[in-house]
């Protein structure tokens, strides 16, 4: 989605939106977080939890509400997306 792609199992197709970052940012990102799953796992007690979430911060929606990072687990895979601050705490919509 980032990369104005879509992804369905194995195989990308374009996408019907624009790349939001380019590809060299993409990249960057991918190796931040390989590198922090990897040192999770038996990391250090004084890691905390921005050091896995490189971008944080540093998303807002089309309202300008500050998107928060989440995830959820399907197929034993962890799947990481963004999410409106407003939606995480149930305030009204703004439109």
């Amino acid at each position: 989605v980032y990369l104005g792609m879509i992804r369905h199992k194995e195989k990308t197709f374009p996408g019907k939106h624009p790349a939001i970052i380019d590809q060299s940012l993409w990249d960057k990102v991918q190796d931040l977080l390989q590198s922090a799953s990897v040192k999770r796992r038996g990391a250090p007690s004084g890691q905390t939890s921005k050091d896995a979430v490189p971008l944080k911060g540093k998303f807002r929606d089309e309202t300008g509400d500050l998107l928060t990072p989440t995830h959820a687990r399907k197929n034993g895979k962890q799947l990481r997306y963004y999410i409106s601050n407003r939606l995480v705490s149930g305030g009204a919509d703004p439109t």
